[in-house]
């Protein structure tokens, strides 16, 4: 009896020590943490008690302030789990090895080889060997930590350094209205493959890293008030207009930015399921066609060639952004990321917002309502007064004012499926 009771031993403390280091490769080397059990527990953890902090009340800059401590919970979260199941594992060995005679001095042994501080030795070889492997591993757990935090900040930094390149060009909201705001100054807009590339593969970092370590979904921007998530939103709406709804040369680098987005933002939602979640997000709110129209008008403004199906444009954007829009939902909703109307209705507060850009760089080609000319509408330039541009101007406010209450953005369902392809553009205007 005493030899079975003593093969129990062995196998408890076997099984817990190659838990810990079977931990340690995925989470520190093979960069695998959300399919681990003692990773994915902390994280639930930590999680709950941030939920329990949190305030309806509380802007995102307070809450930001006090998500800055999720990244140092967890990891000591993390470091304390690895040496208390360490400690009892090898415990276990050395009971069932004879070496300490109860379980209290046992653990004494044990912590004092994992510390590697040696104060108390066990008895016999055994157990002395033990100890010797048992100190391997506590300095295997200081290596972990030496070694995980700078690549962990190096890819936090990553981020934050794109989100704060676009919060800096969109005077501090990023949305996709005040995106082709600054689109508009740009010289060489009609080449910007390298753009979307840089974007492209944003995305896809995002995707590869915060998929498999969740922790870094809620560790938040060193910038007051700025998230990558505002930043992803505002970069994914500004990419699916540009694929469905501009005229543009070279589009093949758009599509493959805005594919690997949808993909990518599914990656992250699925791998945060795990995580305990008291409330759903809100249903899924799409753009309303007033905004878009209004973006539309507004591209024309700036000098954008619109493509001609402007009803196939809409459902082809709208379709689009309903493979993202939740994604990006569920992600503001776990993390405390407050999401304004503003930016889900592509930066309009309500259609009485009538943005006029006036640019000294650039003569804007508008073009006719009928024939889609630009010669055609210089033409109609030509014979319009200043008294008919303002009384047609006059009237087109009071058309969309008659409008405002037809703003609200319509729900729809809140089933999540797999990531599919973006819908690309119509077919005579690659």
């Amino acid at each position: 009896m005493e030899t079975f009771g003593n093969i129990i031993l062995t196998l408890i403390g076997l099984i817990l020590i190659f838990s810990v280091i079977r931990s340690a490769c995925k989470v520190g080397l093979m960069n695998y943490p959300s399919s681990e059990i003692i990773s994915r527990s902390t994280a639930r953890c930590v999680y709950y008690f941030f939920r329990r902090m949190n305030s309806k009340t509380d802007s995102y800059a307070e809450m930001q302030w006090k998500l800055t401590w999720f990244s140092p919970l967890f990891m000591l979260g993390m470091i304390s789990s690895y040496f208390f199941i360490t400690l009892v594992g090898f415990a276990c060995l050395y009971m069932s090895f004879g070496s300490e005679p109860d379980f209290v001095k046992a653990c004494i042994s044990s912590g004092s080889a994992l510390s590697t501080l040696g104060f108390f030795t066990p008895h016999g070889h055994s157990g002395q060997i033990i100890s010797i492997i048992e100190g391997g591993v506590g300095l295997g757990v200081i290596v972990f930590l030496i070694t995980f935090i700078p690549g962990y900040q190096s890819v936090v930094q990553a981020r934050e350094n794109k989100s704060a390149w676009l919060y800096a060009r969109t005077n501090q909201d990023p949305n996709c209205a005040s995106f082709y705001s600054w689109l508009n100054r740009l010289e060489d807009r009609d080449h910007l493959q390298s753009f979307w590339n840089n974007w492209e593969d944003y995305l896809r970092m995002i995707g590869d890293t915060h998929s498999e370590s969740p922790v870094l979904l809620f560790t938040p921007s060193v910038r007051s008030g700025q998230s990558w998530l505002i930043t992803t939103f505002a970069i994914m709406d500004a990419v699916n207009l540009m694929v469905t709804s501009i005229q543009v040369k070279y589009i093949g680098a758009a599509v493959a930015c805005l594919e690997e987005g949808v993909y990518s933002l599914t990656r992250i939602m699925q791998a945060i399921q795990v995580l305990p979640m008291l409330h759903e997000p809100r249903s899924r709110v799409l753009v309303s066609r007033e905004a878009y129209d209004r973006m539309c008008d507004q591209l024309v403004l700036y000098g954008f060639k619109l493509k001609e199906d402007h009803d196939r444009s809409w459902r082809e954007f709208n379709e689009n952004r309903s493979r993202y829009e939740y994604s990006l939902m569920v992600l503001a909703k776990v993390s405390f990321v407050k999401l304004s109307d503003k930016l889900l209705n592509l930066g309009y507060n309500n259609i009485d917002d009538v943005p006029v850009i006036v640019s000294s760089k650039r003569d804007y080609v508008e073009l006719d309502p009928v024939t889609n000319s630009e010669d055609q509408a210089d033409s109609n330039m030509d014979k319009t007064t200043p008294a008919a541009e303002s009384v047609d101007t006059e009237s087109k406010i009071g058309d969309v004012k008659d409008n405002a209450d037809e703003l609200n953005p319509s729900a729809a369902s809140d089933n999540v499926s797999e990531p599919q392809k973006a819908v690309l553009p119509n077919e005579g205007n690659k």
